[in-house]
């Protein structure tokens, strides 16, 4: 029995895409991923809850075993963004792409966070992370850069009051828990649900 090209066509189109074929996931990591202590890439998949097998695609000329501490892992390419698979290499293609994932990762954390003990209703008690700022108790602070991914967020900012550079360190504690680190200050920030950032 011989079958038409058009119905060869018609079969082929009804079947499913295989796995190797379906369009990559984006997971909550976004694009990058920093590598962390004891990862492999099967875990950091398991983080970024995508399919290992397309983490393992995404960085076919990678030794597995050979992970730098925060070096960078292509969860998702991107063709406008070049990153250097040598596991040994920190160029700033890695460096522009730890700041990317480190700034989805960011933006991920948008809302309005109390302070330990505080209230979600006092400005003075509350930290307001937004992508462009962030509005630091009574203070408005502006983003001007991201550090690398390395298990935490670190974001540098430029603050409206007197106009002085400081780095905030953000590490997800548990969901919805925040942990922050700033000069001279450590705080636990709790989101606040249904609370709207400046920008909202």
């Amino acid at each position: 029995m011989t079958f038409s090209a058009a119905r060869t066509a018609a079969i082929l189109a009804a079947l499913p895409l295989s796995a190797a074929a379906q369009a990559p996931e984006l997971g909550p990591c976004g694009y990058f991923e920093a590598v962390e202590p004891n990862d492999t890439f099967s875990i950091i998949a398991q983080r970024c809850e995508v399919p290992v097998e397309q983490v393992l695609d995404a960085n076919s000329t990678r030794d597995p075993r050979d992970l730098d501490i925060g070096s960078v892992v292509i969860i998702v390419e991107r063709p406008d963004i070049q990153v250097s698979t040598s596991p040994r290499a920190r160029s700033e293609e890695d460096l522009a792409a730890a700041r990317t994932a480190a700034a989805e990762r960011f933006t991920a954390l948008r809302g309005v966070y109390a302070i330990e003990g505080g209230s979600c209703e006092g400005v003075e008690e509350t930290w307001s992370l937004a992508p462009e700022q962030i509005r630091a108790q009574t203070d408005i602070c502006d983003i001007s850069d991201f550090g690398p991914v390395q298990g935490r967020i670190d974001v540098n900012v430029v603050c409206r009051s007197d106009q002085a550079a400081r780095t905030f360190t953000f590490e997800s504690a548990a969901p919805g828990i925040l942990t922050l680190s700033a000069p001279q200050q450590s705080e636990t920030l709790t989101r606040c649900r249904g609370v709207a950032t400046a920008e909202e």
